[in-house]
């Protein structure tokens, strides 16, 4: 029977079928898989090409064995059952990748809006600034309501001059009801017209129209924002409704100047920051008691002490505008935000935190939730981290960062295919923001997906032979497998480009060590322990510092020193157990029972961190 059976399979060619039909489908799987590495294709199309050839085999292989010779021409009514039965369970796989195995992160709740910017009908183009600031001040009035969920500014300002219709906004952004308008100013008047439109009848909710002077406008923006939360039939408690009633200067000027400022700081250049700085001090000489101008300054001068690196002068400076706000009012957002902002920028995260969450609970909509997600994410917290960084994308769904860290978080937890599909996604809302990268390799390293990482690395090299972000990641991935030579390569071309010290200057270091070169890599490790140790010393809370520190002491076999750096990092919310023990640079210390003890710790520590998160469904 065997022999007959063989026979049969070799008379019918069914072999030849085989190979045909394996090597075209991995011809076809490779084409999209390179393709979409260069053009960041969602990474379900691969899952699908993948689903489709292996459905396809056992379809090939009946399809020949009746139809190879001309023996049987017509179609069985069970090979047509089989063929559906095999159709249905591929429709079936393709529908659980593309819907029911997906991060939906961004999804319609009840009782959400977007507000748009409002078009500036003014006959001065240099008003915009004024339309788009009482846009986002009625913004804010309205994201002081508990019970409803209002998109963030930095996602809403996407949409200024969108051609994209209010259904297609609103079902990118998660909301079920869309607010837009129009402002004209005028002669000391202004004229403010306001529709409230639901986006899935595309009917208005509410309409109206302000002709009003200009000293009139504080109570305008709260008259829209209550007569919203009415049309969205919102409760308001009395705080809210005292937070929207409330007035932070009596001086349209103070108001003019704050917005102007307001408009530069989000530009976020040294050359805008220092006119934003310009623009909040001129409303302070007019009212000296504006907070929101003062939180302003707090957060110009926090850009300054870290975002551009002019000193830690500007740090002080921030915290007494950022506190001097507070005193002056601390019962709204902005000045908590400014204050943890300068203190997330000196690396005191649990105090930053604080006052990140002390905003949210002013202001359940502020921009401060994707701050809390962040932190708690940084600090390895990541049962509390999950939750925020949802909240984050939901009231943020534009912007790159909660995607970013809510995929180093399950990156963090093992739970790579969701994490791969959230840095895919900052790929798609930022392709020049190459951080992500960094990431990405770091995932296909830990689950040994080099050729991955190449396929997408080198693509994008061919397009931009000096990206300092893909040189090092292609660098660290040679380093991981164990090639230095091919890992110093890359390396060195980072070096050539810029300088040791603002490039891969431990690895670096590591593979002149590795050579024997031992000055030189010495020179290098005593340049970043000094920066290192500083950095801890001020009270530095970011665990790369003392991880970096590990990775040279283990280097250069100091162990006692790498197990102390170790446990400082690991307090400071490392995490990363799979980098940690693939970590080459750590080679000389994974034989030590304190390392093992350490690593088992950490490993314990995430493993209770993912059973809490599948109790709460996160």
């Amino acid at each position: 029977m065997p022999k007959k059976l063989l026979k049969e399979i070799k008379s019918r060619k069914i072999p030849k079928w085989i190979t045909i039909h394996l090597s075209t489908s991995l011809t076809i799987i490779g084409a999209i898989n390179l393709i979409g590495s260069k053009y960041n294709f969602p990474p379900e199309i691969f899952d699908i090409a993948v689903i489709i050839a292996l459905c396809g085999l056992p379809i090939t292989l009946v399809f020949v064995w009746y139809h190879a010779s001309h023996q049987n021409i017509k179609f069985k009514s069970g090979e047509i059952i089989f063929y559906a039965a095999i159709c249905v369970i591929m429709f079936f796989l393709i529908i659980n990748i593309l819907f029911l195995s997906s991060e939906n992160v961004v999804y319609v709740e009840e009782k959400s809006i977007a507000v748009l910017p409002f078009k500036n009908f003014s006959d001065s183009k240099e008003d915009e600034y004024f339309s788009d600031g009482v846009t986002e001040d009625i913004l804010t009035q309205l994201s002081n309501v508990h019970s409803l969920k209002v998109i963030s500014r930095t996602s809403v300002m996407k949409y200024k001059d969108s051609k994209k219709n209010i259904k297609e906004i609103a079902k990118e952004l998660g909301v079920e009801s869309i607010l837009e308008g129009s402002i004209r100013r005028s002669n000391g008047r202004v004229r403010i017209v306001g529709q409230l439109i639901d986006a899935q009848s595309d009917k208005h909710i509410w309409a109206e129209t302000y002709d009003r002077e200009i000293k009139d406008i504080f109570e305008i923006q709260s008259e829209v924002a209550k007569k919203i939360t009415d049309a969205l039939m919102v409760t308001l408690t009395k705080n809210e409704k005292d937070r929207i009633e409330k007035r932070h200067t009596n001086s349209i000027d103070a108001y003019t100047y704050y917005l102007k400022g307001r408009e530069y700081l989000n530009r976020l250049t040294p050359d805008d920051v220092d006119v934003a700085v310009g623009f909040f001090k001129k409303a302070l000489a007019i009212d000296s008691n504006y907070s929101l101008a003062y939180a302003g300054l707090g957060e110009a001068y926090a850009q300054k002490f870290r975002a551009f690196s002019m000193g830690d002068e500007w740090s002080d400076s921030s915290r007494l505008m950022s506190e001097k706000a507070i005193n002056l009012d601390p019962d709204i957002a902005e000045p908590h935000i400014a204050l943890g902002l300068n203190l997330f920028y000196s690396g005191k995260l649990r105090l930053a935190l604080k006052q990140y969450l002390k905003a949210v609970e002013l202001n359940p909509n502020s921009i401060a939730v994707v701050d809390v997600g962040q932190v708690y994410y940084l600090l390895g917290n990541y049962v509390e981290a999950i939750p925020w960084l949802k909240k984050a994308i939901g009231i943020d769904p534009t912007r790159w960062m909660g995607y970013r860290n809510l995929g180093f978080t399950y990156y963090s937890l093992g739970r790579f295919d969701e994490a791969e599909k959230l840095f895919f996604k900052v790929l798609e809302l930022m392709p020049e923001h190459t951080y992500v990268l960094k990431d990405l390799t770091e995932l296909y390293i830990v689950t040994k997906q080099y050729e991955k990482a190449d396929s997408l690395l080198l693509n994008i090299l061919k397009k931009d032979p000096e990206n300092l972000r893909v040189l090092f990641c292609l660098g660290e991935v040679r380093m991981f497998e164990g090639d230095l030579s091919e890992a110093k390569k890359y390396i060195q071309k980072v070096i050539s480009i810029t300088a040791v010290e603002y490039g891969p200057a431990i690895e670096y270091g590591f593979v002149l060590f590795k050579e024997k070169k031992y000055k030189d890599a010495q020179k290098i490790f005593d340049m970043l322990i000094k920066i290192d140790e500083s950095e801890i010393n001020k009270g530095m809370e970011n665990h790369n510092y003392p991880y970096e520190l590990a990775r040279i002491y283990s280097i250069l076999n100091k162990k006692d020193q790498t197990i102390d750096a170790l446990k400082i990092a690991i307090m400071n919310g490392w995490k990363y157990y799979l980098f940690t023990m693939a970590d080459p640079l750590l080679e000389n210390i994974k034989s030590d029972s304190r390392f093992k003890f350490l690593m088992n710790n950490l490993k314990n520590d995430l493993d209770q961190m993912k059973k809490k998160i599948m109790e709460s469904k996160n």
